[in-house]
C-alpha cells in the first residue's frame, strides 16, 4: 500500500495500480468522507458505504489475483 501512494506521489499511475489497484478508490473514498463530513451531502452516508464495500472488494479480488498468478 505503502509503494503505492508513494508511486501516485511521484506520479506514476500504472506503477501505483500494478502494486495495488485499491489504492485509487480509497483515496477518493477518504476524500469523499472529508468533504461529507464538511458539506453534509444529503445521501454521501450510502455512498461511503457503498464506496468501502466497492474498495474492499477491489482490495480482495486484487489480493486474490496475485496469489494465484
Amino acid at each position: 500500500m505503502q509503494r503505492a501512494y508513494f508511486s501516485i506521489y511521484k506520479g506514476k499511475i500504472r506503477e501505483s495500480f500494478e502494486y495495488n489497484p485499491g489504492a485509487f478508490p480509497f483515496l477518493f473514498l477518504i476524500l469523499f468522507t472529508a468533504l461529507h463530513l464538511k458539506f453534509k451531502f444529503k445521501r454521501g452516508h450510502r455512498l461511503i458505504v457503498i464506496g468501502f464495500i466497492l474498495t474492499a472488494l477491489t482490495m480482495w479480488i486484487a489480493f486474490i489475483l496475485k496469489s494465484f498468478w
